[in-house]
Protein backbone atom coordinates (compact mmCIF):
# COMPACT_ATOMS: atom_id res chain seq x y z
CA UNK A 1 0.00 0.00 0.00
CA UNK A 2 1.71 3.24 -1.11
CA UNK A 3 2.17 6.02 1.43
CA UNK A 4 3.69 9.39 0.60
CA UNK A 5 6.60 10.74 2.62
CA UNK A 6 4.53 13.39 4.38
CA UNK A 7 2.06 10.80 5.63
CA UNK A 8 4.80 8.42 6.81
CA UNK A 9 6.54 11.28 8.60
CA UNK A 10 3.30 12.22 10.34
CA UNK A 11 2.64 8.61 11.39
CA UNK A 12 6.17 8.19 12.76
CA UNK A 13 5.71 11.31 14.87
CA UNK A 14 2.50 9.87 16.29
CA UNK A 15 4.29 6.59 17.06
CA UNK A 16 7.01 8.47 18.95
CA UNK A 17 4.41 10.35 21.01
CA UNK A 18 2.65 7.10 21.86
CA UNK A 19 5.98 5.62 23.06
CA UNK A 20 6.53 8.62 25.31
CA UNK A 21 3.05 8.22 26.78
CA UNK A 22 3.69 4.49 27.23
CA UNK A 23 6.93 5.13 29.11
CA UNK A 24 5.22 7.57 31.45
CA UNK A 25 2.41 5.05 32.05
CA UNK A 26 4.82 2.17 32.81
CA UNK A 27 6.84 4.34 35.18
CA UNK A 28 3.71 5.44 37.08
CA UNK A 29 2.08 1.99 37.22
CA UNK A 30 5.29 0.25 38.29
CA UNK A 31 5.85 2.73 41.12
CA UNK A 32 2.25 2.44 42.34
CA UNK A 33 2.19 -1.38 42.19
CA UNK A 34 5.49 -1.63 44.06
CA UNK A 35 4.24 0.56 46.90
CA UNK A 36 0.64 -0.65 47.10
CA UNK A 37 1.54 -4.37 46.98
CA UNK A 38 4.59 -3.93 49.26
CA UNK A 39 6.90 -5.56 46.67
CA UNK A 40 10.66 -5.27 46.94
CA UNK A 41 11.84 -5.46 43.31
CA UNK A 42 14.38 -2.78 42.31
CA UNK A 43 13.21 0.13 40.15
CA UNK A 44 16.62 1.01 38.70
CA UNK A 45 16.54 -1.46 35.72
CA UNK A 46 13.01 -0.35 34.84
CA UNK A 47 13.97 3.31 35.05
CA UNK A 48 17.08 2.73 32.92
CA UNK A 49 15.04 0.96 30.21
CA UNK A 50 12.38 3.67 30.21
CA UNK A 51 15.00 6.41 30.11
CA UNK A 52 16.70 4.72 27.16
CA UNK A 53 13.37 4.54 25.28
CA UNK A 54 12.69 8.24 25.92
CA UNK A 55 16.17 9.22 24.73
CA UNK A 56 16.21 7.35 21.42
CA UNK A 57 12.65 8.44 20.63
CA UNK A 58 13.68 12.03 21.29
CA UNK A 59 16.55 11.53 18.84
CA UNK A 60 14.20 10.17 16.18
CA UNK A 61 11.78 13.03 16.79
CA UNK A 62 14.65 15.48 16.24
CA UNK A 63 15.70 13.66 13.02
CA UNK A 64 12.19 13.76 11.59
CA UNK A 65 11.92 17.50 12.22
CA UNK A 66 15.42 18.35 10.98
CA UNK A 67 16.69 15.89 8.38
CA UNK A 68 15.19 14.70 5.12
CA UNK A 69 16.28 11.12 4.55
CA UNK A 70 15.06 7.62 3.75
CA UNK A 71 11.98 7.26 5.93
CA UNK A 72 11.78 3.49 5.47
CA UNK A 73 15.26 3.21 6.98
CA UNK A 74 14.12 5.33 9.92
CA UNK A 75 11.11 3.07 10.47
CA UNK A 76 13.28 -0.06 10.46
CA UNK A 77 15.71 1.53 12.92
CA UNK A 78 12.89 2.47 15.30
CA UNK A 79 11.33 -1.01 15.17
CA UNK A 80 14.68 -2.70 15.84
CA UNK A 81 15.44 -0.45 18.79
CA UNK A 82 11.93 -0.98 20.16
CA UNK A 83 12.29 -4.75 20.05
CA UNK A 84 15.80 -4.74 21.47
CA UNK A 85 14.49 -2.64 24.35
CA UNK A 86 11.42 -4.83 24.87
CA UNK A 87 13.53 -7.99 24.71
CA UNK A 88 15.82 -6.55 27.38
CA UNK A 89 12.80 -5.71 29.50
CA UNK A 90 11.48 -9.28 29.09
CA UNK A 91 14.87 -10.70 30.13
CA UNK A 92 15.08 -8.56 33.29
CA UNK A 93 11.47 -9.28 34.28
CA UNK A 94 11.26 -13.06 34.08
CA UNK A 95 11.21 -14.26 30.46
CA UNK A 96 7.83 -15.72 29.50
CA UNK A 97 6.45 -14.55 32.86
CA UNK A 98 7.29 -10.93 32.05
CA UNK A 99 4.46 -8.38 31.98
CA UNK A 100 6.35 -6.64 29.16
CA UNK A 101 5.25 -9.37 26.73
CA UNK A 102 1.91 -7.59 26.46
CA UNK A 103 3.74 -4.57 25.07
CA UNK A 104 4.80 -6.61 22.05
CA UNK A 105 1.14 -7.10 21.13
CA UNK A 106 0.42 -3.44 21.84
CA UNK A 107 3.37 -2.36 19.73
CA UNK A 108 2.26 -4.55 16.80
CA UNK A 109 -1.21 -3.03 16.96
CA UNK A 110 0.11 0.52 16.99
CA UNK A 111 2.63 -0.20 14.20
CA UNK A 112 -0.04 -1.83 12.02
CA UNK A 113 -2.34 1.16 12.37
CA UNK A 114 0.21 3.93 11.93
CA UNK A 115 2.63 2.35 9.45
CA UNK A 116 2.28 0.54 6.08
CA UNK A 117 0.97 -3.01 6.52
CA UNK A 118 4.00 -4.95 5.29
CA UNK A 119 6.13 -3.29 7.98
CA UNK A 120 3.74 -4.50 10.68
CA UNK A 121 4.34 -8.09 9.52
CA UNK A 122 8.09 -7.52 9.60
CA UNK A 123 7.77 -6.07 13.09
CA UNK A 124 5.80 -9.12 14.26
CA UNK A 125 8.44 -11.52 12.91
CA UNK A 126 11.24 -9.51 14.49
CA UNK A 127 9.38 -9.57 17.81
CA UNK A 128 8.97 -13.36 17.69
CA UNK A 129 12.65 -13.85 16.84
CA UNK A 130 13.84 -11.44 19.55
CA UNK A 131 11.80 -12.95 22.38
CA UNK A 132 12.53 -16.49 21.19
CA UNK A 133 16.25 -15.74 21.16
CA UNK A 134 16.23 -14.24 24.65
CA UNK A 135 14.18 -16.99 26.30
CA UNK A 136 15.95 -19.75 24.35
CA UNK A 137 19.32 -18.41 25.44
CA UNK A 138 18.10 -18.37 29.05
CA UNK A 139 16.89 -21.96 28.75
CA UNK A 140 20.14 -23.15 27.19
CA UNK A 141 22.20 -21.36 29.81
CA UNK A 142 23.81 -18.94 27.35
CA UNK A 143 22.28 -16.09 29.34
CA UNK A 144 22.04 -16.33 33.14
CA UNK A 145 18.54 -16.46 34.51
CA UNK A 146 17.73 -13.04 35.93
CA UNK A 147 14.59 -11.39 37.23
CA UNK A 148 13.94 -8.23 39.17
CA UNK A 149 11.06 -10.13 40.84
CA UNK A 150 12.08 -12.22 43.81
CA UNK A 151 9.34 -14.82 43.33
CA UNK A 152 9.77 -15.22 39.60
CA UNK A 153 8.23 -18.35 38.13
CA UNK A 154 10.41 -21.09 36.70
CA UNK A 155 7.90 -21.94 33.98
CA UNK A 156 10.60 -21.63 31.33
CA UNK A 157 12.49 -24.53 32.90
CA UNK A 158 10.03 -26.93 31.27
CA UNK A 159 10.79 -27.17 27.55
CA UNK A 160 7.31 -28.31 26.48
CA UNK A 161 5.55 -25.66 28.50
CA UNK A 162 7.96 -23.04 27.16
CA UNK A 163 7.24 -24.16 23.57
CA UNK A 164 3.50 -23.96 24.24
CA UNK A 165 3.84 -20.47 25.63
CA UNK A 166 6.08 -19.53 22.71
CA UNK A 167 3.56 -20.81 20.18
CA UNK A 168 0.76 -18.87 21.81
CA UNK A 169 2.87 -15.75 21.92
CA UNK A 170 4.04 -16.03 18.29
CA UNK A 171 0.55 -16.77 16.96
CA UNK A 172 -0.85 -13.85 18.98
CA UNK A 173 1.66 -11.47 17.44
CA UNK A 174 1.12 -12.75 13.88
CA UNK A 175 -2.68 -12.79 14.11
CA UNK A 176 -2.61 -9.32 15.62
CA UNK A 177 -0.42 -8.12 12.78
CA UNK A 178 -2.74 -9.71 10.20
CA UNK A 179 -5.98 -8.24 11.50
CA UNK A 180 -4.53 -4.85 12.27
CA UNK A 181 -2.90 -4.72 8.82
CA UNK A 182 -6.13 -5.83 7.12
CA UNK A 183 -8.16 -3.15 8.86
CA UNK A 184 -5.52 -0.45 8.40
CA UNK A 185 -5.21 -1.16 4.66
CA UNK A 186 -8.96 -0.99 4.10
CA UNK A 187 -9.23 2.19 6.13
CA UNK A 188 -6.34 3.70 4.22
CA UNK A 189 -7.86 2.74 0.87
CA UNK A 190 -11.18 4.33 1.80
CA UNK A 191 -9.38 7.40 3.08
CA UNK A 192 -7.40 7.59 -0.16
CA UNK A 193 -10.59 7.10 -2.19
CA UNK A 194 -12.37 9.90 -0.33
CA UNK A 195 -9.34 12.15 -0.70
CA UNK A 196 -9.24 11.36 -4.43
CA UNK A 197 -12.95 12.16 -4.81
CA UNK A 198 -12.41 15.45 -2.95
CA UNK A 199 -9.49 16.39 -5.22
CA UNK A 200 -11.52 15.33 -8.29
CA UNK A 201 -14.48 17.45 -7.19
CA UNK A 202 -12.24 20.48 -6.70
CA UNK A 203 -10.74 20.07 -10.18
CA UNK A 204 -14.15 19.55 -11.79
CA UNK A 205 -15.45 22.79 -10.32
CA UNK A 206 -13.35 24.73 -12.82
CA UNK A 207 -14.24 22.53 -15.85
CA UNK A 208 -17.20 23.62 -18.00
CA UNK A 209 -16.42 21.69 -21.20
CA UNK A 210 -17.22 18.00 -21.43
CA UNK A 211 -13.81 17.30 -22.97
CA UNK A 212 -12.06 18.91 -19.98
CA UNK A 213 -14.30 17.05 -17.51
CA UNK A 214 -13.47 13.72 -19.15
CA UNK A 215 -9.75 14.54 -19.13
CA UNK A 216 -9.84 15.24 -15.37
CA UNK A 217 -11.96 12.13 -14.78
CA UNK A 218 -9.57 9.85 -16.71
CA UNK A 219 -6.54 11.26 -14.88
CA UNK A 220 -8.27 10.48 -11.59
CA UNK A 221 -9.15 6.93 -12.64
CA UNK A 222 -5.72 6.08 -14.06
CA UNK A 223 -4.18 7.01 -10.69
CA UNK A 224 -6.07 4.17 -8.99
CA UNK A 225 -4.06 1.12 -8.05
CA UNK A 226 -4.41 -1.69 -10.56
CA UNK A 227 -5.34 0.34 -13.67
CA UNK A 228 -2.60 0.19 -16.27
CA UNK A 229 -4.27 1.70 -19.38
CA UNK A 230 -7.52 3.45 -20.17
CA UNK A 231 -9.45 4.33 -23.35
CA UNK A 232 -12.55 6.48 -23.78
CA UNK A 233 -15.37 6.02 -26.30
CA UNK A 234 -17.58 9.08 -26.71
CA UNK A 235 -21.15 8.98 -28.02
CA UNK A 236 -21.36 10.26 -31.59
CA UNK A 237 -25.08 10.90 -32.07
CA UNK A 238 -24.83 11.65 -35.77
CA UNK A 239 -23.10 8.32 -36.46
CA UNK A 240 -25.19 6.35 -33.93
CA UNK A 241 -21.93 4.95 -32.60
CA UNK A 242 -19.38 4.90 -29.81
CA UNK A 243 -16.13 6.33 -31.16
CA UNK A 244 -12.58 6.18 -29.82
CA UNK A 245 -10.20 8.60 -31.52
CA UNK A 246 -6.47 8.62 -30.91
CA UNK A 247 -3.58 10.42 -32.57
CA UNK A 248 -0.94 7.84 -33.44
CA UNK A 249 1.76 9.98 -35.03
CA UNK A 250 1.96 13.66 -34.21
CA UNK A 251 4.30 14.44 -37.11
CA UNK A 252 2.34 12.82 -39.90
CA UNK A 253 -0.99 13.61 -38.18
CA UNK A 254 -2.12 10.03 -38.58
CA UNK A 255 -4.97 8.91 -36.36
CA UNK A 256 -6.54 5.68 -35.26
CA UNK A 257 -10.32 5.49 -34.92
CA UNK A 258 -12.35 2.66 -33.43
CA UNK A 259 -16.09 2.81 -34.09
CA UNK A 260 -18.68 0.60 -32.35
CA UNK A 261 -22.16 0.86 -33.85
CA UNK A 262 -25.00 1.03 -31.34
CA UNK A 263 -27.07 -1.18 -33.62
CA UNK A 264 -24.79 -4.13 -32.80
CA UNK A 265 -25.18 -6.70 -30.04
CA UNK A 266 -21.98 -6.89 -28.01
CA UNK A 267 -20.65 -6.32 -24.52
CA UNK A 268 -19.68 -2.69 -25.27
CA UNK A 269 -23.15 -1.65 -26.42
CA UNK A 270 -24.85 -3.63 -23.66
CA UNK A 271 -22.70 -2.02 -20.95
CA UNK A 272 -23.19 1.47 -22.38
CA UNK A 273 -26.98 1.20 -22.64
CA UNK A 274 -27.50 -0.65 -19.37
CA UNK A 275 -25.28 1.79 -17.40
CA UNK A 276 -23.90 -1.15 -15.38
CA UNK A 277 -20.14 -1.69 -15.09
CA UNK A 278 -18.79 -4.98 -16.40
CA UNK A 279 -15.52 -6.86 -15.77
CA UNK A 280 -14.45 -8.90 -18.81
CA UNK A 281 -11.72 -11.29 -19.92
CA UNK A 282 -10.74 -10.19 -23.46
CA UNK A 283 -9.18 -13.56 -24.47
CA UNK A 284 -12.48 -15.27 -23.57
CA UNK A 285 -14.79 -12.71 -25.23
CA UNK A 286 -18.01 -14.10 -26.68
CA UNK A 287 -17.36 -13.05 -30.28
CA UNK A 288 -14.49 -12.48 -32.69
CA UNK A 289 -15.65 -8.87 -33.08
CA UNK A 290 -15.29 -8.20 -29.35
CA UNK A 291 -11.82 -9.80 -29.28
CA UNK A 292 -10.76 -7.63 -32.23
CA UNK A 293 -11.95 -4.47 -30.47
CA UNK A 294 -10.07 -5.39 -27.29
CA UNK A 295 -6.97 -6.22 -29.33
CA UNK A 296 -7.09 -2.85 -31.12
CA UNK A 297 -7.31 -1.06 -27.77
CA UNK A 298 -4.86 -3.04 -25.62
CA UNK A 299 -2.28 -5.60 -26.63
CA UNK A 300 -2.30 -8.75 -24.46
CA UNK A 301 -4.84 -7.46 -21.94
CA UNK A 302 -6.02 -10.32 -19.72
CA UNK A 303 -8.73 -8.49 -17.78
CA UNK A 304 -10.60 -5.27 -18.43
CA UNK A 305 -13.45 -3.33 -16.88
CA UNK A 306 -16.07 -1.57 -19.02
CA UNK A 307 -17.36 1.49 -17.28
CA UNK A 308 -20.31 3.51 -18.62
CA UNK A 309 -20.03 7.26 -18.13
CA UNK A 310 -23.26 9.08 -17.37
CA UNK A 311 -24.60 12.44 -16.35
CA UNK A 312 -26.91 13.09 -13.43
CA UNK A 313 -29.95 13.50 -15.73
CA UNK A 314 -31.96 10.59 -14.40
CA UNK A 315 -35.54 11.70 -14.65
CA UNK A 316 -38.37 9.64 -16.11
CA UNK A 317 -39.74 10.72 -19.48
CA UNK A 318 -43.36 10.97 -18.36
CA UNK A 319 -42.38 13.23 -15.46
CA UNK A 320 -40.33 15.52 -17.67
CA UNK A 321 -42.73 15.75 -20.62
CA UNK A 322 -45.93 15.49 -18.51
CA UNK A 323 -46.87 12.39 -20.48
CA UNK A 324 -50.38 10.99 -19.85
CA UNK A 325 -50.04 7.66 -21.69
CA UNK A 326 -50.76 5.43 -18.69
CA UNK A 327 -50.71 2.25 -20.85
CA UNK A 328 -47.06 2.87 -21.77
CA UNK A 329 -44.79 0.22 -20.13
CA UNK A 330 -42.32 2.96 -19.21
CA UNK A 331 -44.99 4.83 -17.24
CA UNK A 332 -45.23 2.23 -14.47
CA UNK A 333 -41.59 1.15 -14.65
CA UNK A 334 -39.10 2.40 -12.09
CA UNK A 335 -36.34 2.13 -14.69
CA UNK A 336 -35.42 5.56 -16.08
CA UNK A 337 -33.68 3.93 -19.05
CA UNK A 338 -36.78 4.01 -21.24
CA UNK A 339 -34.73 3.07 -24.32
CA UNK A 340 -34.42 -0.47 -22.94
CA UNK A 341 -38.20 -0.93 -22.58
CA UNK A 342 -40.04 -2.24 -25.68
CA UNK A 343 -43.45 -1.12 -27.01
CA UNK A 344 -43.41 2.30 -25.38
CA UNK A 345 -45.38 5.37 -26.40
CA UNK A 346 -42.94 8.16 -27.14
CA UNK A 347 -44.47 11.62 -27.69
CA UNK A 348 -47.73 10.11 -28.92
CA UNK A 349 -46.10 7.48 -31.14
CA UNK A 350 -45.99 3.81 -30.18
CA UNK A 351 -42.50 2.41 -30.81
CA UNK A 352 -42.00 -1.34 -31.06
CA UNK A 353 -38.60 -1.33 -32.78
CA UNK A 354 -35.94 -0.83 -30.09
CA UNK A 355 -33.36 0.40 -32.61
CA UNK A 356 -35.75 3.07 -33.87
CA UNK A 357 -36.59 4.03 -30.30
CA UNK A 358 -32.92 4.18 -29.34
CA UNK A 359 -32.20 6.60 -32.19
CA UNK A 360 -34.95 8.89 -30.90
CA UNK A 361 -33.83 8.55 -27.28
CA UNK A 362 -30.22 9.44 -28.09
CA UNK A 363 -31.36 12.84 -29.35
CA UNK A 364 -33.36 13.44 -26.16
CA UNK A 365 -32.00 15.64 -23.37
CA UNK A 366 -32.88 12.92 -20.86
CA UNK A 367 -30.51 10.39 -22.41
CA UNK A 368 -27.87 10.37 -19.67
CA UNK A 369 -25.11 7.95 -20.95
CA UNK A 370 -22.38 10.02 -22.59
CA UNK A 371 -19.58 7.52 -23.20
CA UNK A 372 -17.78 4.32 -22.25
CA UNK A 373 -14.45 3.84 -20.48
CA UNK A 374 -12.44 0.68 -21.12
CA UNK A 375 -9.79 0.10 -18.44
CA UNK A 376 -7.02 -2.51 -18.49
CA UNK A 377 -6.83 -4.02 -15.00
CA UNK A 378 -4.52 -6.94 -15.89
CA UNK A 379 -1.90 -5.65 -13.46
CA UNK A 380 -4.11 -5.72 -10.37
CA UNK A 381 -1.81 -6.49 -7.38
CA UNK A 382 -1.66 -10.18 -6.48
CA UNK A 383 -2.57 -9.42 -2.89
CA UNK A 384 -5.95 -8.25 -4.17
CA UNK A 385 -8.17 -11.06 -5.40
CA UNK A 386 -10.80 -8.67 -6.75
CA UNK A 387 -10.48 -5.28 -8.38
CA UNK A 388 -12.09 -2.49 -6.36
CA UNK A 389 -14.92 -1.67 -8.75
CA UNK A 390 -16.81 0.30 -6.10
CA UNK A 391 -14.04 2.92 -6.03
CA UNK A 392 -14.45 3.48 -9.77
CA UNK A 393 -18.22 3.80 -9.53
CA UNK A 394 -17.91 6.27 -6.63
CA UNK A 395 -15.59 8.42 -8.74
CA UNK A 396 -18.07 8.34 -11.63
CA UNK A 397 -20.93 9.32 -9.34
CA UNK A 398 -18.86 12.23 -8.08
CA UNK A 399 -18.22 13.37 -11.67
CA UNK A 400 -21.80 12.91 -12.91
CA UNK A 401 -22.94 16.38 -11.83
CA UNK A 402 -19.97 18.02 -13.56
CA UNK A 403 -20.80 16.00 -16.69
CA UNK A 404 -24.41 17.22 -16.50
CA UNK A 405 -23.28 20.84 -16.15
CA UNK A 406 -20.89 20.44 -19.09
CA UNK A 407 -23.68 18.97 -21.23
CA UNK A 408 -26.01 21.82 -20.30
CA UNK A 409 -23.30 24.33 -21.19
CA UNK A 410 -22.67 22.65 -24.53
CA UNK A 411 -26.40 22.52 -25.26
CA UNK A 412 -26.69 26.22 -24.43
CA UNK A 413 -23.65 26.97 -26.57
CA UNK A 414 -25.04 24.89 -29.42
CA UNK A 415 -28.40 26.69 -29.26
CA UNK A 416 -26.61 30.04 -29.35
CA UNK A 417 -24.86 28.96 -32.56
CA UNK A 418 -27.99 27.77 -34.36
CA UNK A 419 -30.49 29.70 -36.39
CA UNK A 420 -33.71 29.69 -34.36
CA UNK A 421 -35.94 29.10 -37.40
CA UNK A 422 -34.11 26.51 -39.49
CA UNK A 423 -31.96 24.77 -36.84
CA UNK A 424 -28.76 25.10 -38.90
CA UNK A 425 -25.73 27.23 -38.02
CA UNK A 426 -26.29 30.94 -37.81
CA UNK A 427 -24.00 33.30 -39.68
CA UNK A 428 -21.57 33.84 -36.79
CA UNK A 429 -21.08 30.17 -35.95
CA UNK A 430 -20.85 29.22 -39.64
CA UNK A 431 -18.00 31.65 -40.24
CA UNK A 432 -16.29 30.34 -37.12
CA UNK A 433 -16.38 26.83 -38.59
CA UNK A 434 -15.43 28.11 -42.06
CA UNK A 435 -12.37 29.96 -40.74
CA UNK A 436 -11.26 26.82 -38.86
CA UNK A 437 -11.61 24.77 -42.06
CA UNK A 438 -9.72 27.45 -44.03
CA UNK A 439 -6.83 27.38 -41.52
CA UNK A 440 -6.67 23.57 -41.70
CA UNK A 441 -6.67 23.54 -45.51
CA UNK A 442 -4.05 26.27 -45.69
CA UNK A 443 -1.76 24.45 -43.25
CA UNK A 444 -2.03 21.01 -44.84
CA UNK A 445 -2.48 22.22 -48.44
CA UNK A 446 -6.00 20.82 -48.68
CA UNK A 447 -8.93 22.16 -50.67
CA UNK A 448 -12.56 22.94 -50.00
CA UNK A 449 -15.50 24.22 -52.02
CA UNK A 450 -18.15 26.78 -51.14
CA UNK A 451 -21.79 26.97 -52.23
CA UNK A 452 -23.95 30.11 -52.08
CA UNK A 453 -27.62 29.10 -52.27
CA UNK A 454 -30.58 31.44 -52.82
CA UNK A 455 -34.32 30.64 -53.04
CA UNK A 456 -35.69 31.91 -56.34
CA UNK A 457 -38.59 34.40 -56.17
CA UNK A 458 -38.85 34.09 -52.38
CA UNK A 459 -40.25 37.63 -52.06
CA UNK A 460 -43.08 36.65 -54.41
CA UNK A 461 -43.83 33.62 -52.17
CA UNK A 462 -43.81 35.76 -49.04
CA UNK A 463 -46.01 38.49 -50.49
CA UNK A 464 -48.50 35.95 -51.81
CA UNK A 465 -48.81 33.61 -48.81
CA UNK A 466 -47.57 35.61 -45.85
CA UNK A 467 -44.49 35.44 -43.65
CA UNK A 468 -45.67 32.43 -41.65
CA UNK A 469 -45.87 30.32 -44.81
CA UNK A 470 -42.51 31.77 -45.82
CA UNK A 471 -41.03 30.47 -42.54
CA UNK A 472 -42.53 27.03 -43.22
CA UNK A 473 -40.90 27.03 -46.66
CA UNK A 474 -37.52 27.99 -45.17
CA UNK A 475 -37.70 25.12 -42.68
CA UNK A 476 -38.78 22.46 -45.14
CA UNK A 477 -36.28 23.59 -47.78
CA UNK A 478 -33.49 23.54 -45.19
CA UNK A 479 -34.39 19.94 -44.35
CA UNK A 480 -34.24 19.07 -48.07
CA UNK A 481 -30.78 20.64 -48.40
CA UNK A 482 -29.43 18.78 -45.35
CA UNK A 483 -30.51 15.41 -46.73
CA UNK A 484 -28.36 16.02 -49.82
CA UNK A 485 -25.17 16.77 -47.88
CA UNK A 486 -22.56 14.61 -46.17
CA UNK A 487 -22.10 14.52 -42.39
CA UNK A 488 -18.80 16.38 -42.76
CA UNK A 489 -20.39 19.20 -44.81
CA UNK A 490 -21.48 22.35 -43.03
CA UNK A 491 -24.52 24.47 -43.88
CA UNK A 492 -25.48 27.83 -42.43
CA UNK A 493 -28.02 30.57 -42.94
CA UNK A 494 -26.30 33.49 -44.61
CA UNK A 495 -29.27 35.81 -44.27
CA UNK A 496 -32.90 36.00 -45.35
CA UNK A 497 -33.47 33.31 -48.00
CA UNK A 498 -29.75 32.76 -48.63
CA UNK A 499 -27.76 29.73 -47.40
CA UNK A 500 -24.05 28.99 -47.47
CA UNK A 501 -22.35 25.58 -47.51
CA UNK A 502 -18.72 24.51 -47.36
CA UNK A 503 -17.65 21.08 -48.59
CA UNK A 504 -14.34 19.89 -47.05
CA UNK A 505 -11.81 18.27 -49.40
CA UNK A 506 -14.11 18.54 -52.42
CA UNK A 507 -12.89 19.54 -55.87
CA UNK A 508 -14.64 21.81 -58.35
CA UNK A 509 -16.31 19.06 -60.42
CA UNK A 510 -17.51 17.18 -57.32
CA UNK A 511 -18.85 20.41 -55.82
CA UNK A 512 -20.73 21.18 -59.03
CA UNK A 513 -22.25 17.69 -58.97
CA UNK A 514 -23.38 18.09 -55.35
CA UNK A 515 -24.82 21.54 -56.12
CA UNK A 516 -26.71 20.15 -59.11
CA UNK A 517 -28.11 17.34 -56.97
CA UNK A 518 -29.32 19.86 -54.39
CA UNK A 519 -30.92 22.02 -57.08
CA UNK A 520 -32.70 19.02 -58.57
CA UNK A 521 -33.87 17.75 -55.16
CA UNK A 522 -35.50 21.10 -54.37
CA UNK A 523 -37.03 21.51 -57.84
CA UNK A 524 -38.62 18.06 -57.72
CA UNK A 525 -39.96 18.37 -54.17
CA UNK A 526 -43.63 19.14 -53.59
CA UNK A 527 -43.54 22.24 -51.38
CA UNK A 528 -46.74 23.90 -50.14
CA UNK A 529 -48.16 26.33 -52.77
CA UNK A 530 -45.26 25.54 -55.13
CA UNK A 531 -47.61 25.59 -58.12
CA UNK A 532 -48.16 29.34 -57.65
CA UNK A 533 -44.47 30.15 -58.02
CA UNK A 534 -42.99 31.30 -61.35
CA UNK A 535 -42.37 28.11 -63.33
CA UNK A 536 -44.79 26.18 -61.13
CA UNK A 537 -42.14 25.04 -58.60
CA UNK A 538 -39.94 26.24 -55.73
CA UNK A 539 -36.38 26.41 -57.07
CA UNK A 540 -32.93 27.54 -55.96
CA UNK A 541 -29.91 29.05 -57.63
CA UNK A 542 -26.37 28.09 -56.56
CA UNK A 543 -22.96 29.71 -57.02
CA UNK A 544 -19.85 27.55 -56.58
CA UNK A 545 -16.25 28.52 -55.75
CA UNK A 546 -13.19 26.61 -54.59
CA UNK A 547 -10.15 27.23 -52.43
CA UNK A 548 -7.43 27.95 -53.50
CA UNK A 549 -8.40 28.28 -57.20
CA UNK A 550 -10.81 31.19 -56.72
CA UNK A 551 -9.13 33.07 -53.91
CA UNK A 552 -6.47 32.98 -51.21
CA UNK A 553 -8.68 34.24 -48.39
CA UNK A 554 -12.13 33.42 -47.02
CA UNK A 555 -13.49 36.75 -48.23
CA UNK A 556 -12.21 36.12 -51.77
CA UNK A 557 -13.78 32.64 -51.88
CA UNK A 558 -17.14 34.01 -50.67
CA UNK A 559 -16.95 36.87 -53.14
CA UNK A 560 -16.33 34.40 -56.00
CA UNK A 561 -19.26 32.19 -54.95
CA UNK A 562 -21.53 35.25 -54.55
CA UNK A 563 -20.57 36.50 -58.02
CA UNK A 564 -21.39 33.08 -59.47
CA UNK A 565 -24.76 33.12 -57.68
CA UNK A 566 -25.48 36.54 -59.21
CA UNK A 567 -24.79 35.12 -62.66
CA UNK A 568 -27.12 32.18 -61.95
CA UNK A 569 -29.91 34.54 -60.83
CA UNK A 570 -29.59 36.95 -63.75
CA UNK A 571 -29.31 34.24 -66.37
CA UNK A 572 -32.63 32.57 -65.69
CA UNK A 573 -32.49 31.15 -62.09
CA UNK A 574 -32.86 27.48 -61.11
CA UNK A 575 -29.30 26.69 -62.12
CA UNK A 576 -25.74 26.10 -60.88
CA UNK A 577 -22.88 28.38 -61.93
CA UNK A 578 -19.24 27.66 -61.10
CA UNK A 579 -16.84 30.57 -60.64
CA UNK A 580 -14.53 31.06 -63.68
Amino acid sequence: MPYDDAEIRERLNWLIKIRWIGCLSVFSVTYLVRNIANLTFPLLPVNLILGYVVLYNSWFHFKLRTFSENLQKTVIEQILLDYITLSGAVYFTGGYDSPFLSYFVFHIGISGILLPGKWAFKAALIGVLMVGSVVGSMYLGILPRFSIFEDASIIHSNLFVMMAYGGIFASTLLFTAYFITYLAEHLHEKQKELKGIHVLTEKLRSSIYLEDVMSVLMDSIISLEGIARIKYFYLDKSRFSLVHWEEKDNRSKTTDEVVISLSGQNVFVHTFLSCVACVTDPPAADSIYEREIFSSLFQNAQKTVLLPVWSSFKKKCNEHFNCAYFDCPAFASEDVRCWTIPSTVCKGKKVTDLQEKLRDCIQCELFFPVGLLVCDISETPKRKKLFDLDALINILDAASLAISNARLYEMTLELSELDSLTGIKNRRSFFKALNAEYSRCKRYEKRFSLLMVDIDSFKHYNDLHGHQQGDVLLKTLTAALRTGLRETDCIGRYGGEEFIVFLPEIGENEAASIAERLRRTVAERDFPHAELQPGGAVTISIGVSRYPDHGETVDEIIKAADASLYVAKTSGKNRVVVAP
